[in-house]
């Protein structure tokens, strides 16, 4: 994303790091829950289908024990109910785990996991409330939540931009950007518990047009997770390197080669 000073000097991912840049400021027990529909990866009818989806749910706990902290991986129906509804009229649904990954590598092989297990995952990047009922499981899903990636990796003032984990929230991020003396360009009133990264890809409108180079603008560079697990960056981000080595800027989104692939990866 690009930013802008406030002296008015003058220049959008799934799953690990973004570059951003910056405009303007932010101030920063339900009932009648329906079951779970089945997972269409497991066959059956009444009680031997609600046997398999245990089992299954079961196995799948077992295996990203191996990858994921014990701790962050919850299973008690008081913490599900929070994820089962949201503000929108998307009925309700208990998912089958809650999975907060803390890293970029537990996040690959959560999903590869999955991949192997036919297992369904929703992705969640904000806290509460959430308001579009695209987080609300509708199979007896796993849930997992992002919000433990939440850091700010790096704030380039020469740049104006910031590389950031899908986690960070726009209440979160405002505050460092301040104290660099940076604005963000933020669509109007965000929660101060959206994820930015959630935001960008929602194409959400920001307020301040002319500070808005593009159609992406002001989210750039991207590295995203596939459904296999694998790893993809856009623009200037896509190596060659690991992004902690990394000597290029992150500021270009389109590439690598002739292709722009933030078209293809811009938009959730």
């Amino acid at each position: 994303m690009n930013f802008d000073r406030k002296d008015r000097t003058t220049r959008r991912d799934f799953v690990k790091h973004v570059a951003v840049g910056a405009t303007t400021l932010v101030s920063a027990g339900p009932s009648g829950l329906i079951p779970a529909d089945p997972n269409p990866a497991m066959p059956g009818n009444g009680q031997h289908e609600q046997d398999n989806v245990i089992e299954a749910a079961s196995n799948f706990r077992e295996l990203v024990g191996r990858v994921v902290k014990e701790k962050n991986i919850v299973s008690d129906p008081a913490v599900l109910e929070g994820y089962s509804r949201d503000c929108s009229f998307v009925a309700a649904s208990m998912p089958l785990l809650l999975i907060r990954p803390e890293t970029r590598e537990e996040v690959q092989q959560v999903v590869r996991i999955a991949n192997r297990s036919r297992m369904p995952l929703v992705p969640v990047s904000s806290g509460p409330p959430r308001f579009h009922g695209d987080t609300v499981p509708s199979q007896g899903e796993v849930v997992l939540d992002l919000a433990r990636m939440n850091h700010v990796i790096n704030i380039d003032t020469v740049n104006r931009c910031a590389t950031i984990e899908t986690g960070v929230t726009y209440g979160q991020l405002c505050a460092e950007l301040k104290r660099s003396g940076l604005r963000l360009n933020i669509p109007l009133l965000p929660r101060s518990s959206k994820s930015v990264v959630a935001s960008r890809l929602e194409r959400e409108p920001t307020l301040i047009p002319k500070y808005q180079f593009d159609y992406i603008d002001p989210l750039l560079t991207l590295e995203v997770i596939y459904g296999t697990g694998d790893d993809f960056r856009t623009g200037s981000a896509s190596g060659p390197g690991a992004l902690e080595t990394l000597k290029a800027d992150k500021v270009n989104p389109w590439g690598p080669g002739s292709i722009d692939y933030c078209k293809f990866l811009s938009g959730a």
